[in-house]
C-alpha cells in the first residue's frame, strides 16, 4: 500500500479506537510486563495500560499479592467480611485458586502500609470486640516499632480509642519496659501522639508511665514534641499528677516563660492547676521584674499574661497590672502585646456606671 494510504489509515483506526488511560502517562511510566498468552501459550511484552483488543492475549502485572508472615498470628475475616468489607484490594490479600470460606491477614504488615493501615483503623472502628481482640494479639510487642513507623503509630492510637482500657494496656507496659523510654517516646514525632492518647483515655492506668515523664518535666516542657506532653498531663492527669507537674514548674517558672515551648506549658498550669498552684506560678512570674511584660510580647506568652491577671487577687492583681501599665508602649508595638493591654482597660459599662 502506497504510504499515503497507509498514513490515513493508521489515523483513521486511531480516531476509531478508544485510548488507553496509558496514552495519558509519560513514557518512563510505560513500563514492561510479562504478557501471557490465551491461546497459543507464547509470552511476549507489552506496556502497563495499553489498550487491548478482543482477540488480544491477556496480560499479568509483576509483584502481585503479598504473602503474609509465616510467623504472624493471622487475623480471621469470616464468610461475610466483617470490618474489611470491600477493602480486599487495598489490604492486599494472597489470590487464592478457589473462594475461602474465610480469609486470613497479617494485621501488623498491614499497618506498616500507607492504605493498609487504613484498613486496620476501620477494623478497629467497625468491629466486634472479639474481633479488635484479634487485631490487638498481633501487635503485641511492636509497640516501639509502631512508635517509629509514620503509618502504625495510627493503628496504635485507633487501637487506644476504640478498645476496652484493659485491652489496650499493653501498650503501656511496653512503654514502661525501659525506664527512659518513656521520655524519649514523649520527645518522638509520633510516639507523642500515642502518648496523648493515652493521658486522654488512659490517665490512672498509665500512673506509672506519667511518673517517668513528669522525672524529667523540666526538660520536656522545653523540647518541641515533649512540651505537648506536658500540655496533656497538665489538661488530662489526674489531680495528683496536675500538682506534682505544678509544684515542679513553679519555683523555674521565670526561666521557663522566656522559653517558647516551655511557655505554652506555664499557660497550661496557670489554666488547669489548682488554685493554690496558679497562685503560686503567678507569683514566682512577677518575683523577676518586667518580665511579665517580656512574655506578654511573645505568641504563646500573651496568653501566660492574661492567665496572670485572671488568677491574681488583690495586691498581687495590683502589682501585675501596675507592671503592663508601665510598659504599655512597649506593649503597644507588639501584635501580642496590644491583646494584653486589652486586658487592662476596664470594661465599657464599669465607666458608664462610675461616670454617672
Amino acid at each position: 500500500m502506497p504510504l499515503p494510504a497507509r498514513a490515513l489509515g493508521s489515523r483513521l483506526r486511531a480516531a476509531s479506537d478508544t485510548p488507553s488511560w496509558a496514552s495519558f502517562l509519560p513514557p518512563q511510566l510505560l513500563l514492561q510486563c510479562p504478557t501471557r498468552a490465551v491461546a497459543s501459550g507464547t509470552s511476549s511484552t507489552l506496556p502497563v495500560g495499553s489498550a487491548l483488543r478482543a482477540d488480544a492475549p491477556a496480560f499479568q502485572c509483576p509483584g502481585g499479592s503479598g504473602n503474609l508472615r509465616a510467623s504472624a498470628l493471622p487475623f480471621e475475616v469470616g464468610a461475610s467480611g466483617g470490618a474489611f468489607a470491600g477493602s480486599e484490594s487495598i489490604a492486599r490479600q494472597p489470590q487464592r485458586e478457589a473462594p475461602a470460606k474465610h480469609q486470613w491477614l497479617d494485621v501488623w504488615k498491614l499497618s506498616q502500609d500507607v492504605n493498609g493501615c487504613r484498613v486496620v483503623q476501620q477494623a478497629f472502628e467497625e468491629g466486634s470486640n472479639d474481633e479488635r481482640l484479634q487485631l490487638v494479639e498481633q501487635l503485641r510487642g511492636h509497640v516501639w516499632e509502631a512508635l517509629r513507623c509514620p503509618h502504625a503509630n495510627h493503628v496504635i492510637q485507633k487501637c487506644i480509642t476504640t478498645t476496652r482500657p484493659r485491652d489496650s494496656h499493653f501498650i503501656i507496659s511496653e512503654l514502661c519496659q525501659n525506664g527512659s523510654g518513656a521520655a524519649a517516646a514523649a520527645r518522638h514525632r509520633y510516639g507523642c501522639r500515642i502518648l496523648e492518647r493515652l493521658l486522654e483515655h488512659l490517665a490512672e492506668q498509665a500512673q506509672p508511665l506519667v511518673d517517668l515523664i513528669i522525672a524529667e518535666g523540666i526538660e520536656l516542657s522545653k523540647h518541641v514534641f515533649g512540651n505537648y506532653i506536658m500540655q496533656h498531663i497538665l489538661e488530662h492527669g489526674t489531680l495528683a499528677q496536675k500538682h506534682r507537674l505544678c509544684r515542679m514548674l513553679a519555683p523555674v517558672a521565670h526561666t521557663l516563660g522566656l522559653d517558647p515551648y516551655a511557655c505554652a506549658v506555664i499557660g497550661k498550669a496557670l489554666s488547669h492547676g489548682s488554685p493554690q498552684d496558679r497562685v503560686c506560678i503567678a507569683q514566682a512570674l512577677l518575683r523577676v521584674p518586667d518580665l511579665l511584660t517580656t512574655i506578654a510580647c511573645t505568641r504563646h506568652g500573651h496568653i501566660t499574661a492574661k492567665l496572670v491577671l485572671q488568677v491574681s487577687e488583690g495586691k498581687q492583681l495590683a502589682e501585675a497590672r501596675g507592671e503592663l501599665a508601665k510598659n504599655v508602649q512597649l506593649l503597644r508595638t507588639s501584635r501580642y502585646g496590644r491583646v494584653v493591654i486589652a486586658c487592662l482597660d476596664p470594661p465599657r459599662g464599669s465607666q458608664r456606671a462610675g461616670g454617672a
